[in-house]
């Protein structure tokens, strides 16, 4: 006897078009809390506002990046390339806090066996609480041929 599943063509079929493709998006950072991850340790968890530029449609990402003693140097480049320096990881609560508007370059990719967009911070485009001059228009973006840090 064959299984029924036509109950769930409608949620599967809402998919097509809505997932976000692999690629280079600008996106803005809604989040960025220091969590216990499921296996308890700590981690940073950036929540992402990333636009669809093909359908306009906006979908949050979630990036991960664990803090561990031998994972530290992802963390320093990461802050690194948003422009940021902690000298005491008991005041990173309160610098990931002041990111928040912060707006990135980043690359989405797919790991076989991952069904979750895998983003990596690839530059810093704006910060919210900074005055830019001399830029034009189109300087905060960025070519598809550009050479990138992805981390």
């Amino acid at each position: 006897m064959e299984t029924d599943l036509s109950d769930l063509n409608g949620p599967y079929l809402s998919m097509i078009g809505n997932m976000l493709p692999a690629g280079r998006y600008t996106a803005s950072l809604l989040t960025a809390v220091v969590e216990t991850s499921n296996s308890g340790n700590p981690q940073v968890v950036w929540t992402l506002e990333v636009e669809n530029p093909s359908n306009s449609q906006k979908h949050l990402v979630k990036k991960f990046t664990q803090l561990s003693k031998d994972k530290m140097y992802w963390l320093f480049l990461e802050l690194n390339l948003l422009e940021e320096t902690v000298t005491d990881l008991n005041d990173l609560q309160e610098v990931l806090k002041s990111l928040t508007g912060t707006r990135v370059a980043i690359q989405i990719d797919y790991s076989p066996g991952y069904g979750y967009p895998i983003p990596k911070f690839a530059r810093l485009i704006s910060k919210p609480h900074r005055v830019y001059t001399g830029f034009g228009e189109n300087s905060l973006n960025f070519e598809e041929d550009d050479p990138l840090p992805f981390f």
